[in-house]
């Protein structure tokens, strides 16, 4: 389990979930009812609502030209789960 801390200035939702935490397998992450099934290298490839490893090394939800913040309706404090496929 892990929540948004920050949205930064382009709508992307940086989350409280570190990189050493995603480490050990292909994780699915589930926010606001959305299912994220992978985490992508770069913004570039977030085409759809997708996670990737910020500057920070935390996970973050973004969206290639675009809002995950208002696309997925969500503030500071939202929930999310990781789980992991096989």
């Amino acid at each position: 389990m892990g929540e948004v801390i920050h949205i930064d200035h382009c709508g992307n939702l940086i989350t409280n979930v570190s990189k050493d935490k995603l480490v050990n397998g292909n994780p699915k992450i589930r926010i606001a009812g959305y299912t994220i099934p992978s985490v992508v290298t770069t913004y570039s490839h977030a085409k759809a609502v997708s996670g990737l490893i910020g500057s920070h090394n935390l996970l973050e939800i973004a969206i290639f030209n675009a809002s995950a913040w208002e696309f997925l309706d969500v503030h500071v404090g939202a929930p999310l789960s990781v789980t992991f496929n096989e």
